[in-house]
């Protein structure tokens, strides 16, 4: 059976404002701005940690995604060989 292979990070789509759930009253940020509006500071502060978790959180996952360098320790060809490059 073929192992299934993750598609590059560039071919992903980057989500770029955050859903909301059930409350069907727009992005967050629109959330907030009405909180702020009608004066409920309590929301507005929920939803604005809310929305700071969220975006670390965002951050970590696109973090964890960028191609790295694994050093395996494998000798340079001048180790195995024994000359190296200097003249």
């Amino acid at each position: 059976m073929a192992r299934r292979r993750r598609p590059p990070a560039r071919a992903r789509p980057v989500v770029p404002v955050l859903p909301t759930r059930g409350t069907g009253k727009g992005p967050p940020l629109d959330r907030i701005a009405e909180a702020q509006r009608e004066g409920w500071l309590a929301e507005v502060e929920g939803l604005e940690i809310s929305l700071a978790g969220a975006e670390e959180k965002l951050a970590q996952l696109n973090a964890a995604l960028k191609p790295s360098v694994i050093h395996l320790g494998l000798p340079a060809f001048g180790q195995i060989a024994g000359w190296s490059s200097t003249l």
